[in-house]
């Protein structure tokens, strides 16, 4: 159905029902559950409001407009065919490459299809397969987007995890090119302020410190030839290094490695294990796993934030029923050092905007 993008299908799997279950239920024929499920036609006024009345979902989380301009491939690097994800983030195609995802996930995920962007912008796709309304991008470097992007793909969702900072992240979601940004901040700090129309939910709270080899000792940050790695500006490990080098009165200049900079906790604790660097800023879980010394330097709230609009009801419910779940949460706490007594929770605001 040309111009119309349909989750009859996605929804019906989702509440256990096959074509004739539903048409019974919406006074419908099963083959005109299937012509729209297949494309072959458009649902009426009518048929759309009984559909979404039994399935118990708003009308526009059912079927949508395709949007009429083309996808948003800004992520791209230009002038290069690129392996791509392809999801819908409010009413915009957007295009990530496949292979940036979580840490260590090359050559990341099956691709939706190859896409290159020329200079002046133009964008060329060669789709593998239909566009899936059921594709979620997650942004963020707290290690736990890894451990829910694996929930939620054993629900049947197409989640995926892209790395980066928080400050990259809060971009991406303001540009519309991920559903949900993972931001975290030190948790005696006052929380971010959100923008207005975004929604937020706990992810987990954690402690971020130096990682550094076993019985190296606490740094001393003046030692000559101390080898670092960074993250970007906006991340908050870069913060947190650039507030101790200010503590020791050491210039970031003087420091070997300061502008060495890698995606997210895993690939800092990674190059530490590997003798690349003495220390570095990450978490407690990134420690734990490449087994590395800790030194804890603040604990850490995370959240998850979207735009609201942007992402289908649904959708944000089994995310949250995800996040709730006695499951996730004994999955995640025992994966790391993740405190997960407020995790899936939305949080509340005190009157100084703290979190």
């Amino acid at each position: 159905m040309a111009g119309v993008r349909s989750r009859l299908r996605e929804i019906r799997l989702m509440r256990g029902l096959t074509q004739q279950a539903l048409a019974q239920m919406a006074g419908l024929t099963r083959q005109t559950i299937g012509s729209v499920e297949a494309g072959d036609s458009g649902p009426s006024i009518e048929v759309g409001l009984r559909l979404a009345k039994v399935l118990g979902v708003p009308l526009g989380d059912l079927f949508s407009l395709d949007p009429d301009i083309g996808p948003d491939a800004e992520l791209l690097p230009p002038g290069l065919t690129t392996r791509v994800l392809a999801a819908i983030v409010g009413d915009r195609e957007v295009l990530r490459p496949a292979a940036r995802l979580g840490a260590y996930r090359w050559p990341g995920a099956a691709a939706d299809g190859l896409a290159e962007r020329d200079a002046q912008g133009q964008v060329s796709f060669r789709r593998f397969a239909a566009p899936r309304p059921d594709t979620l991008f997650l942004t963020g470097c707290d290690p736990a987007l890894g451990l829910l992007e694996g929930h939620l793909q054993q629900q049947g969702m197409r989640a995926y995890w892209f790395t980066a900072g928080s400050g990259a992240a809060l971009d991406d979601l303001a540009q519309g090119r991920t559903h949900f940004a993972a931001v975290h901040w030190t948790q005696d700090d006052e929380a971010p302020p959100a923008p207005p129309g975004v929604a937020r939910i706990v992810l987990s709270s954690w402690q971020m410190g130096f990682v550094l080899r076993q019985g190296a000792g606490r740094p001393d940050l003046a030692t000559p030839g101390l080898r670092v790695v960074n993250r970007e500006p906006g991340a908050g490990a870069r913060r947190l290094l650039d507030t101790m080098l200010a503590r020791e009165g050491v210039e970031p200049g003087q420091i070997a490695g300061y502008d060495r900079l890698l995606a997210g906790h895993w690939e800092v604790a990674d190059a530490v294990a590997q003798g690349a660097a003495d220390l570095g800023v990450a978490s407690g879980a990134a420690a734990s796993a490449f087994s590395l010394a800790f030194v804890p330097l603040s604990f850490e709230r995370s959240e998850l934030w979207w735009r609201q609009g942007s992402v289908p009801a649904d959708v944000v419910q089994r995310l949250g029923d995800t996040l709730a779940s006695a499951f996730f949460r004994r999955d995640l706490s025992t994966f790391g050092p993740f405190d997960t007594s407020g995790t899936g929770t939305v949080p509340e605001i005190d009157q100084r905007g703290k979190g």
